[in-house]
């Protein structure tokens, strides 16, 4: 495979993880937020966000893998959206889960 083609299927790649990672933040805000103006404040509900804390953090360590390979292989300017919204996801993990083990 030659490197413009390789290139090329890495930029895709790039986006795609973009997008799960920006959607996977936006549905974790959206858990948080729905935690914080539900007015539940219940032990089920702690344990429900604590959950979903768990899975979050564990998709993002998955997530984490190709945002890896593809940092080495493309250069960091042609990935910046991959770069922002895998960084929104790991800041929306971070929160849910101390606010999970607040809760």
């Amino acid at each position: 495979m030659s490197e413009a083609i390789k290139g090329d299927l890495m930029k895709k790649l790039s986006t795609i993880f973009g997008f799960i990672s920006l959607i996977l933040a936006v549905m974790s805000s959206f858990i948080t937020l729905s935690y914080f103006l539900g007015g539940t404040s219940g032990d089920w509900a702690s344990l429900g966000l604590m959950l979903f804390a768990i899975i979050f953090v564990i998709l993002t360590i998955v997530l984490t893998i190709p945002f890896l390979i593809t940092l080495f292989t493309v250069k960091i300017q042609n990935m910046k959206f991959h770069f922002l919204s895998h960084i929104a996801l790991i800041v929306m993990s971070a929160i849910m889960l101390i606010v999970g083990m607040n809760a």
